[in-house]
C-alpha cells in the first residue's frame, strides 16, 4: 500500500529515516497500523517530489496530527501536505533561511503561506515549495489495499479525515 518496498524501508529505519516509530528493521508489515502505512506514503510521495530524506521524515513526523485536523477547517476539496522555504538576503547575499509546513487546499495554499509568514514574523520572500496530495495518496492506497483484498477500518477512517472518499 505504500510504494515501498521491504528493503527500503529496513534501510530508512538503519538510517533513523523513517517517519514513524520504530525500534528494528524487519518487523514485517503486519504489525504497522494504517496511520503507520500512510506516514510511509506521505515520506514517499514527498521523496519523490525532490525533498529531501530527512527533512520529508520531520514534516511528516511533526505535522501528521495537523494533517489529520485539518479536515475540520471547514475548507473542501484535496488536502495538500508540504513545505515553503524562505530565505533572507543581505548585502545582496543569502544570510538566513526558514522552513515552514503547509496543510491547505490547493486554492488557499497562497493564502496559507502569508498567514504562516504573518504568525511566524517571517517577511522575507517565499523562495520555493514542495507539496503533495495528501488527498491523492490516501486514494491510491485505498485502491492498492482493495486490490490486494484487504479492508481496514482505519484506513477507510483516514480517507474519510483526507476527504479520499
Amino acid at each position: 500500500m505504500t510504494e515501498l518496498s521491504v528493503g527500503q524501508f529496513d534501510a530508512l529505519v538503519a538510517r533513523k529515516l523513517a517517519p514513524l516509530s520504530v525500534r528494528k528493521p524487519s518487523q514485517g508489515w503486519g504489525t504497522f497500523s494504517a496511520d503507520d502505512a500512510l506516514a510511509i506514503a506521505l515520506f514517499g510521495a514527498l521523496t519523490r517530489t525532490g525533498l529531501a530524506q530527512h527533512p520529508a521524515s520531520a514534516l511528516v513526523r511533526s505535522e501528521y496530527e495537523d494533517l489529520l485536523a485539518y479536515s475540520n477547517s471547514g475548507s473542501s476539496g484535496d488536502i495538500w501536505l508540504g513545505a515553503y522555504r524562505s530565505t533572507a538576503h543581505k548585502a545582496g547575499e543569502s544570510s538566513a533561511s526558514a522552513t515552514f509546513p503547509i496543510i491547505s487546499v490547493f486554492a488557499d495554499i497562497e493564502v496559507t503561506v502569508r498567514q504562516t509568514q504573518e504568525r511566524a514574523g517571517d517577511a522575507d520572500p517565499v523562495e520555493g515549495m514542495t507539496i503533495i496530495n495528501a488527498t491523492a495518496v490516501v486514494r491510491r492506497m485505498l485502491l492498492r489495499a482493495t486490490e490486494a483484498g484487504i479492508e481496514d477500518r482505519r484506513l477507510t477512517a483516514l480517507a474519510k479525515l483526507l476527504r479520499a472518499v
